[in-house]
């Protein structure tokens, strides 16, 4: 088994945009795309700026932000240092299209003009390899639907796919989105659902609702031992993503209320204080977390003066505590709070000029996903492992990674 597929069956949704496509890579292919590759302008456009030029937008597929521009090439700001992190150190094919999904909107997010040729390259690719990550899984779809709404593509039309409507047809009766319940991918239907302009079907707004704990965390059941019971288990990073969702479709406020309540009650109050206390990831689950938070209305200046303190000299973040090393999945995380983005408003600005091609090659990816934390490895089996399943397919062991990239 290789490093990345023990990593993609690790417990937890930190970085799950990542790990949706990790299980799900074409083998066969290795696309070497170039910008020019990349299709039709957005449908969220904002006026055309040229290389060098950072344009800040908050906006959805039905309209435009507010602009303000700044000289982004010899920005030293810490999205920026993050940004030529992640520029610099993309993916391959055999990252998984999640890896790719998530460096293109971490990129996205930053409104700058230098990072179109690698945004568009990143696109390319995943049209390419849109129709094996998403299969028959309407988590995947509603994952690549917002990638591609945000970067100005049609989601009824990527890669040959209509994502949209397999959202719809991997929904069930009672609103279930997926195989399996996860209030992580019903949270990011919801957020597909809103960004391409559709109302969300009442049941599946009910759904994610039905999966908040009394405590007000969402997150996930699953069971500590082949004997024991399954049992929730609160999750920072799918409660900061309900929260997105359910005030993007201004869903049920009580909810809202109480998942707001509870995130700030497990926020890290002494020093270093701001975080939220993943004992292995916290600049994923804090960055997540305090995105849907401000996307809420709440402030997060602690956690962002946290996060500042945890970037590395290359600009990147680490995927665990005990990591010294940037991580690509980990630094995309981070990039939601640095930018002030979240994937409810995060649109790629239109530029005048795309820059030099950047290609994408095949081999080793250098990601992995970002260490959740877990009981240490256990037997690997359907009916002897505790188990997570986020869409048709998607089963996640629990399991502690430590091993190295």
């Amino acid at each position: 088994m290789t490093a990345n597929l023990r990593r993609a069956l690790a417990v937890g949704t930190t970085a799950a945009l990542a790990f949706f496509g990790l299980l799900t890579v074409p083998a066969h292919s290795a696309p070497s795309p170039t910008p020019s590759s990349s299709s039709a302008p957005a449908s969220n456009s904002v006026p055309a700026t040229s290389a060098g030029t950072t344009v800040s937008t908050l906006s959805t597929s039905s309209g435009s932000g507010a602009h303000v521009t700044a000289a982004a090439t010899t920005d030293h700001t810490p999205v920026m240092r993050a940004a030529r992190y992640l520029s610099g150190n993309l993916p391959t094919i055999d990252d998984g299209a999640g890896t790719f999904i998530s460096s293109a909107l971490a990129l996205s997010a930053t409104g700058s003009c230098d990072y179109s040729a690698t945004i568009a390259s990143l696109v390319s690719s995943l049209k390419e390899q849109a129709a094996d990550y998403v299969g028959n899984n309407p988590g995947r779809a509603a994952n690549l639907a917002i990638l591609a709404i945000a970067v100005g593509e049609d989601p009824a039309n990527f890669g040959g796919l209509n994502l949209i409507a397999l959202i719809g047809a991997g929904t069930s009766v009672d609103g279930q989105v997926g195989a399996y319940a996860s209030s992580f991918t019903q949270s990011l239907a919801v957020i597909a659902y809103v960004r391409a302009g559709q109302s969300v079907p009442p049941l599946v707004l009910a759904n994610l609702v039905a999966g908040q704990d009394a405590s007000g965390a969402f997150g996930y059941v699953y069971a500590d031992s082949p004997q024991d019971p399954p049992t929730f288990h609160s999750d920072y990073d799918t409660t900061g993503l309900a929260i997105e969702a359910l005030s993007a479709a201004h869903g049920n406020s009580a909810a809202i209320a109480k998942a707001v309540a509870w995130a700030l009650d497990e926020q890290k109050k002494t020093d270093p204080a701001g975080y939220w206390p993943n004992p292995y990831s916290p600049v994923d689950s804090t960055s997540i977390l305090a995105s849907g938070l401000a996307f809420a209305g709440i402030g997060t200046g602690k956690a962002e003066a946290w996060i500042l303190t945890q970037q590395l000299a290359d600009g990147g973040f680490t995927a665990s505590v005990d990591s010294t090393t940037s991580n690509i999945t980990a630094t995309a995380d981070a990039m939601w709070l640095l930018a002030g983005s979240n994937l409810v408003t995060v649109s790629k600005v239109q530029c005048s000029a795309t820059g030099p091609t950047v290609v994408i090659t095949a081999g080793t990816g250098a990601s992995s996903l970002a260490d959740t934390g877990s009981p240490e490895d256990a037997p690997f089996g359907p009916l002897a492992v505790s188990m997570i399943v986020i869409g048709a397919g998607m089963v996640v062991l629990r399991r502690r990674q430590r091993q190295a990239l």
